[in-house]
This record gives structure tokens, C-alpha cells and sequence, in this order.
């Protein structure tokens, strides 16, 4: 199993979005793991190194299977969404199948706002964002209707999953948040209770400091600098997705990464959307589909699923929600 760590000099500039205001000092376990293109930060407390080292492997091999970009053999996403196989049952491996189960789920509470089929879509607009050249609107209409014309069954007990259609999975907006609630999971199976699991800037969970302490998040711009902070944070998970980083302003438009499964469009409508809630998996589809919301219907959603929320823009007002102790930073 490939480790990627990084120098701690490395580690600061990698966290980005979020910076830790801690209660207490100190800690026993600090392991940085390159995985899923970025950099994801296991910080354990009163424990053994061996569980940082279980978790480092797992985001590694979860990483692979679910990366949909790049080609890692048999049982991965890559080889779903292979040509051949479409039609066909594709062996996997049993935590992918999971992944893509709970997935489907998870569809259902996004109000049309998040769909795993969205692969192609996301391609192309990755490629616009890149070159910042806007895609032909025909084929953002034809690859639209490939998308609602496809779906996925995934039979957990053959540990198969059967793609229907031409779309393409895409688990960029749940494999994170996926992979932080099997952390989570783990480390409660180990009674582990103190730490901070940071994957990847979007997805976060949190058990209590070495002393029984809370944390402060403190959320931050593409510049660096800080605009709120979260307070008397502890056992408790947070999603984010952000048009602070992954964006390109073409013909004075603001284009993001998070495309809109309802028209193809890539047009966010805040430039941070927060979510704070028990099912990390849940916080991360979330955080993604609110970005897409108005915001009635976001917390309207939101109140369904017993989530907690900031919604921020720049120039506007912060709206979150009344269980959230927030602090603005002027």
C-alpha cells in the first residue's frame, strides 16, 4: 500500500478551507494521506498509531476504487463505467458495492439536485474550467439526456454492481463523505472518541479533544483569509462545497465545479455552503446539492434530514441555522 505523507510545512499549506482553533494542546497521533487528489489529515488523541496507519490504507484503497478518472483494474468504478460493461454485472469490491448503495439513498433526499450518473457531465465541464472555454450547449443537452437515461443496480450479496445506459458514476460528491463515515465507524468500533478526521478540505469529522474539549472551525475564502467561525464543536461530522477554488469566470460568468444535474448548467448559487450533521456521506451530497438550492427549499430540505447549514456569499448575509454557534471575522 503506497503512503504519501507530507512534511509538516506541507500540511499547513494543504488544509485550506478550514483551519483548527483548538481548546486544549497536544495530540498523539498526527498522520497527513494523500488520497482522492488531495491531502487527508487523521489527527488522533490518547491512542495508538496502528489505527492512523488502518485508516491511511483504507482512504488509499477507497480512493482507487471510486476514482472515475483514472483506470485502477477490476473492482473499481473505472471498470463500471467501461463501455463494455455497460449492461453487464461487474464484480466489485464489497465496499464500492456499499458505497454505491448508500449512494442511491442518498439520491433520493437531494431533490433532483444530486445524481451519481452526472460522470460525463462533469468531464466536460472540468475540461471548460480548464481551458475556460464554454461547452457546446448541444452536447451538454445530449449528454443531459444520456445521464436521466441511465441508472445503476447493485446487488451487495454477489457484490456486483450493473450499469444501465451511456452515463458515467460519479462519486466525487459522496465518496469522501462515504469514506469519513467508515473512519468514523472504525475508530468508535476501537473506542476511540478524541480526534479530528479532515478529508480532504470538504469533509470532516470530529470527536472530542484530548480532554474532553470542543473545537472551532474556521472557515475560510480562496484568498486565506478567515470569514466565520463554528464553535464548540465535538462528535459531530461537517460537509462543504465551495465555488472558492475549483471555478473560472468566462464572459463575466462564474462557472464552478458542481454541475446542476436538473439543466447541465455549472452556476452555484453561493460560494460556500456548509452542512453539520451526523451521517457524514449525508453531509457531503448535501453540502454539493445546497449549493444548486434557493435557499427555502435548501432548508426546507435541510429541516427533513436534521442538518444544521451556513449559506455564504460574498457581499451578503450569513444565513445558518439556530443550532450553530457562529462568530464572524471581520
Amino acid at each position: 500500500m503506497r503512503k504519501k505523507l507530507l512534511s509538516k510545512k506541507g500540511l499547513l499549506g494543504a488544509i485550506g478551507l478550514f483551519s483548527f482553533s483548538l481548546t486544549s494542546c497536544g495530540s498523539n497521533v498526527l498522520l497527513p494521506v494523500y488520497a482522492f487528489d488531495t491531502t487527508c489529515i487523521i489527527k488522533l488523541y490518547n491512542t495508538e498509531g496502528v489505527y492512523a496507519d488502518e485508516l491511511g490504507s483504507y482512504l488509499q484503497d477507497f480512493s482507487d476504487l471510486t476514482n472515475n478518472y483514472s483506470n485502477f483494474g477490476k473492482g473499481t468504478l473505472s471498470e463500471i463505467n467501461k463501455d463494455i460493461n455497460e449492461g453487464k454485472a461487474v464484480k466489485v469490491d464489497l465496499e464500492l458495492a456499499k458505497c454505491l448503495k448508500a449512494t442511491k439513498e442518498y439520491q433520493t433526499l437531494a431533490n433532483g439536485y444530486f445524481n451519481p450518473m452526472i460522470g460525463k457531465l462533469s468531464k466536460v465541464w472540468k475540461n471548460s474550467l480548464d481551458t475556460k472555454v464554454l461547452p457546446n450547449a448541444e452536447v451538454v443537452s445530449s449528454l443531459l439526456e444520456e445521464m436521466n437515461s441511465s441508472s445503476y443496480e447493485v446487488d451487495l450479496e454477489a457484490s456486483t454492481v450493473t450499469r444501465f445506459g451511456k452515463g458515467e458514476i460519479d462519486l466525487g460528491a459522496v465518496a469522501k463523505g462515504y469514506a469519513l463515515t467508515h473512519s468514523k465507524d472504525y475508530l468508535s468500533s476501537k473506542n476511540v472518541g478524541s480526534y479530528i478526521l479532515n478529508y480532504g478540505k470538504s469533509s470532516i469529522a470530529l470527536g472530542t479533544f484530548k480532554d474532553g474539549g470542543t473545537f472551532n472551525v474556521s472557515l475560510t475564502d480562496q484568498n486565506g483569509k478567515s470569514k466565520l467561525k463554528i464553535n464548540d464543536l465535538k462528535d459531530t461530522c461537517i460537509g462543504v462545497s465551495g465555488a472558492t477554488e475549483q471555478f473560472a469566470v468566462i464572459d463575466d460568468v462564474k462557472y464552478t465545479h458542481i454541475v446542476n444535474p436538473k439543466n447541465g448548467e455549472a452556476i452555484a448559487k453561493y460560494d460556500l455552503v456548509c452542512v453539520v450533521g451526523e451521517d457524514p456521506a449525508l453531509d457531503d451530497v448535501m453540502s454539493t446539492a445546497f449549493m444548486l438550492m434557493d435557499i427555502e427549499e435548501a432548508k426546507q430540505v435541510a429541516k427533513e434530514n436534521s442538518l444544521e447549514y451556513i449559506f455564504y456569499k460574498e457581499g451578503e448575509e450569513v444565513i445558518s441555522s439556530s443550532g450553530l454557534k457562529i462568530s464572524l471575522v471581520s
